[in-house]
């Protein structure tokens, strides 16, 4: 499992100076939680945007709901 994290927080113009990846990400939702890693930038995706992996997305909904609105996040150690 892991996430893919908007433009907007990685800082910095050298993939190898960003300091968000290898944070990890606690996302909860509906009353279910995990806690994922920061894998990759997402470029396309909005700010304060989050995008889970598939299987963790299936950790928190179903996948069929396609995107959800109303998940917290928070930067953790991992």
């Amino acid at each position: 499992m892991l996430v893919a994290a908007s433009h907007g927080w990685f800082t910095s113009d050298n993939p190898n100076d960003y300091p968000i990846c290898g944070v990890c990400v606690q996302v909860e939702f509906n009353g279910n939680s995990i806690t994922v890693p920061v894998k990759d930038k997402c470029p396309s995706c909005p700010k304060d945007h989050m995008d889970l992996s598939l299987p963790a997305f299936l950790a928190l909904e179903n996948p069929d709901v396609g995107n959800v609105y109303g998940a917290t996040f928070t930067f953790v150690n991992c």
